[in-house]
């Protein structure tokens, strides 16, 4: 029946006699392909492949392509930061050379206007319903990061030194746009993995810790083959803006994997069969429907603690790893730190131990903040998974904000003239 259905409307989706297995993706070329599969013009009772038994086995991530895009969109989700934070000696030799006042503040200006704007935007997508759905969000979003990245070359292909003041400015509210873009589309894309296994979203997450090598790999490349800092910069934010084009790209072919449409299909069927969700449905427009965020926060926030906090393999004691994780704060202030305005002893001298310290310090982080992730959005209803991760995301960027904020103490502390006292 479910076949008869599919192939009237001219697709062949091979779930049966272990079709699944040839390709991943649906064959259906009468289908237009549009930035979602919402935009397409099939009815909407084949868009949710009615007639399907949901309890069939699902079919499989083929050639991890699931996995493997959403490691790249976790790569684009900081990218734009990595970028500026890496270029320092575009901007501190060559741009700002002559003015030191300005390339010594830079990397201060670039952290608050990257990540101000980042944990502004991150916690307004999670309340604010832009365009309904995650695609536009998507969509428009790395439409005008890739646009700032344009302006970014532009500026890095003209002479500022008549105006270097004036570029310092407008490089810092391009960095502004572009992590306000950028934390929409970081919230977006932890709602997308949030539709799949938990997995998926460890995949996002470990496409965001790896992305400061590739950064740092692009710059070291762009410096390589080329002796000028100008043309070096040039190639370099160019390869920036080729990663978040390849992002919008495979975000279009999403829809067109079955291992994607059948998990997006099976939450949305669980709210059409959910009774209270159904009394929504029939009570409400889609427009007045109030996202549970209480609800939502009171049966996710310990794991959105720990993904707070993180900037065991089980959920339940997952808060006690990532709380212990506080001890590494006062262990690195007696490392030799700020040698020359310390007051606070040295309790660790060993190079060999602060380099083991760190390497801990790098996988707790990157261990914890995986793992909450992952489990943030299995701890709320199905319907729910999304905004989970939306907040789950959210909390992710604000917990570095904090992290950058309470830092800037650790210069004082170490400097108390009480500790010379002792």
């Amino acid at each position: 029946m479910a076949q008869r259905i599919f192939l009237k409307f001219g697709i062949d989706v091979g779930w049966e006699s272990g079709e699944s297995e040839k390709l991943p993706f649906l064959r259906n070329e009468p289908v237009r392909l549009t930035p979602a599969w919402e935009g397409s013009n099939l009815p909407n009772d084949t868009l949710n492949l009615k007639g399907i038994a949901m309890d069939l086995t699902p079919p499989k991530d083929r050639w991890y392509l699931i996995y493997l895009t959403l490691i790249l969109h976790g790569l684009g989700t900081l990218t734009a930061w990595n970028m500026f934070i890496t270029a320092t000696d575009y901007f501190d030799k060559y741009k700002l050379a002559n003015a030191p006042n300005l390339s010594q503040r830079y990397l201060t200006y670039v952290g608050w206007a990257s990540q101000m704007p980042n944990l502004l935007f991150s916690w307004f997508n999670v309340f604010v319903k832009i365009g309904g759905n995650l695609t536009t969000r998507i969509v428009w979003s790395l439409i005008m990061e890739v646009m700032v990245f344009v302006v970014t070359v532009m500026l890095a292909m003209v002479d500022s030194t008549e105006w270097t003041v004036i570029f310092f400015w407008i490089t810092i509210c391009t960095v502004f746009v572009l992590n306000a873009f950028n934390a929409v589309f970081q919230n977006s894309v932890y709602g997308v993995a949030a539709r799949l296994p938990p997995q998926y979203t460890g995949a996002v997450v470990l496409g965001s810790n790896i992305c400061g090598t590739l950064v740092t790999l692009l710059k070291w490349l762009s410096d390589t083959f080329t002796s000028s800092r100008r043309t070096s910069a040039i190639y370099y934010f160019i390869a920036g803006m080729f990663v978040l084009l390849i992002c919008f790209d495979t975000y279009f072919a999403l829809p067109l994997n079955r291992f994607y449409r059948y998990h997006e299909t099976l939450q949305e069927r669980t709210m059409r069969v959910n009774p209270a969700l159904a009394a929504t449905n029939q009570n409400t427009s889609p427009a007045k429907q109030r996202t549970p965020y209480g609800t939502i926060f009171k049966q996710a926030w310990i794991q959105l603690y720990n993904i707070f906090i993180i900037f065991f393999p089980n959920p339940k004691w997952l808060w006690v790893f990532t709380t212990i994780r506080i001890a590494f704060i006062p262990v690195f202030l007696v490392c030799n730190y700020l040698p020359d305005e310390r007051t606070l002893p040295v309790l660790v001298r060993a190079d060999w131990l602060y380099w083991l310290l760190a390497a801990l310090l790098g996988w707790s982080s990157g261990h914890g903040s995986s793992l909450g992730m992952m489990y943030v959005s299995g701890t709320v209803a199905p319907e729910n998974a999304s905004t989970a991760g939306m907040i789950g995301g959210a909390m992710l960027v604000t917990g570095i904000v904090s992290g950058i904020t309470f830092s800037g103490t650790f210069r004082d502390v170490v400097s108390l003239k009480v500790w010379s006292t002792l």
